[in-house]
């Protein structure tokens, strides 16, 4: 599988997603996913979620795919506020 990176930034998809190795999510949704009138971008919403004893947390993220052919690939990610 080939390197995928963050247009316009030189980053590797995976990487806002792994930075904090020993930090791993418990768990993840994916939520609304939107389509362009073109239909071959969509806007996805996805949540990742930490819980343990001590604390609760939960962060959103944007992830812009593309398709290109019959496949669709990750074009951008972005944190939500």
């Amino acid at each position: 599988m080939k390197d995928r990176y963050v247009q316009g930034h030189g980053v590797k998809v995976g990487d806002e997603l792994t930075k904090t190795l020993s930090d791993y999510p418990k768990a993840f949704r994916v939520g609304k996913c939107t389509l362009d009138e073109s239909k071959s971008n969509a806007d996805i919403q996805v949540l990742l979620f930490w819980r343990d004893d001590q604390r609760s947390d939960q962060r959103e993220l944007r992830v812009k795919v593309i398709q290109e052919g019959t496949n669709w690939l990750v074009n951008d990610i972005e944190l939500s506020n």
